[in-house]
């Protein structure tokens, strides 16, 4: 079986090269790694003008209503260029509220994540969080059973990934809600106070952090947590 790409392919592959390599050259790279910003906002700005969040996403919830390969298409040049921009976990959240989330889901938060915007970009965000935390929580428990060699590190590396996420995304819950997130009535405040405990039983974040730097040779301090 050959794959090629369609002459639309082709030309979405050719704007986003020539635009990426204009706006990310490796001294701007550079630059964002070493500043306090993850991105560049007005870089973002234009890429949403492009319609890049909403490539794959249906027209109905003001997407471009193209598709996976058109997605993969934008993405490998973002990583060819090395571009810091929250386009991955944007997709990402687009395709699992638009395969799992309801009507009223799709609804209220496709056409956020279709053009970029604030919100649902946080809300992509915090997706990524729980992702990523989950997946190391799951390779910890893994290697308890079958690589017990190498669980010290697996779960120092889960354990302060999960603290800090468990506290910045029902942080971030509570501002994506707005006021009503700030009233006792409701349920988020559970949420957040358990993160706070959370975080702090069986070493901080900060202390699995430099466990994992002593364990990897990064470090030559011991151990913060036995």
């Amino acid at each position: 079986m050959e794959f090629d790409l369609s002459d639309e392919q082709r030309e979405i592959k050719s704007t986003a090269r020539d635009f990426l390599a204009s706006r990310f050259k490796p001294e701007r790279v550079r630059e964002l790694a070493e500043s306090d910003s993850p991105y560049d906002d007005d870089v973002w700005r234009e890429i949403c003008e492009l319609g890049w969040p909403g490539l794959a996403i249906a027209e109905e919830y003001g997407g471009q209503g193209l598709g996976t390969v058109e997605l993969a298409i934008v993405q490998e040049q973002l990583g060819y260029a090395c571009a810091p921009s929250p386009m991955i976990s944007n997709a990402y959240a687009g395709a699992l509220i638009e395969a799992a989330g309801s009507d009223e889901q799709r609804s209220r938060w496709l056409p956020g994540i279709a053009s970029g915007e604030a919100i649902p970009h946080r809300l992509a965000d915090m997706l990524w969080e729980v992702e990523e935390a989950r997946s190391l929580t799951l390779y910890a428990a893994w290697a308890a059973d079958a690589q017990p060699e190498t669980l010290a590190l697996a779960a120092s590396m889960a354990k302060a990934r999960a603290s800090d996420s468990a506290w910045s995304v029902s942080h971030n819950a509570i501002q994506t809600l707005g006021g009503i997130g700030f009233t006792w009535e409701h349920d988020v405040h559970f949420l957040l106070k358990r993160a706070r405990v959370s975080a702090e039983l069986l070493g901080s974040a900060a202390q699995h952090r430099e466990r994992v730097a002593a364990l990897t040779g990064l470090a030559a301090a011991e151990p913060a947590v036995a």
